[in-house]
């Protein structure tokens, strides 16, 4: 795959009000268990959690306007280069449309896409454009099995419990 086009919320960044808070969040969030912030720097340090952007190029279509999701990419993925950010000032339709992903395609002629969502509308939205899916349901959303589901209904490729596994089925 050449190009991966992450929705923002849910997927890419968590949406407390920090970094490691998010990140504790979404610890326990998947695995039931609450982490140290130390345990987070340590794993911080030991770096190579970008091994996507050396094979692909990396793209946001969220439905966040482009400042606030300019402040959420700089607090929680500091140094990960996504090109471009398409929000809802650059579309005329918004999700479930495929709107964005069309301006992405137009942008990147020639190159492959998938698409990454946490919702039936970033899902619809893929499929729409004729562009392969792939669901973040996680193991603790109350309505995962409907999620999974939907997924599978729009034929997402993979539904994966968070964003980081998303190198196994690339």
């Amino acid at each position: 795959m050449d190009l991966i086009v992450f929705d923002l919320d849910g997927v890419r960044a968590g949406v407390s009000e920090s970094y490691r808070e998010a990140t504790e969040r979404t610890v326990e969030h998947f695995t039931g268990k609450r982490i140290s912030r130390d345990l987070i720097q340590q794993y911080k340090n030991c770096g190579g959690w970008n091994r996507l952007m050396d094979r692909c190029g990396l793209a946001i279509f969220t439905g966040r306007v482009r400042r606030e999701a300019g402040i959420t990419l700089r607090r929680f993925v500091p140094g990960v280069r996504f090109s471009p950010i398409i929000c809802p000032d650059d579309v005329t339709t918004e999700k479930p449309a495929p709107d964005g992903i069309l301006a992405l395609q137009r942008l990147h002629r020639g190159r492959g896409l998938v698409s990454v969502g946490d919702t039936v509308d970033d899902a619809r939205s893929a499929s729409a454009a004729g562009v392969p899916f792939i669901g973040i349901a996680g193991q603790s959303h109350s309505h995962r099995s409907d999620l999974i589901r939907l997924f599978e209904q729009e034929r997402a490729i993979a539904i994966l419990e968070n964003v980081n596994e998303i190198e196994a089925v690339l």
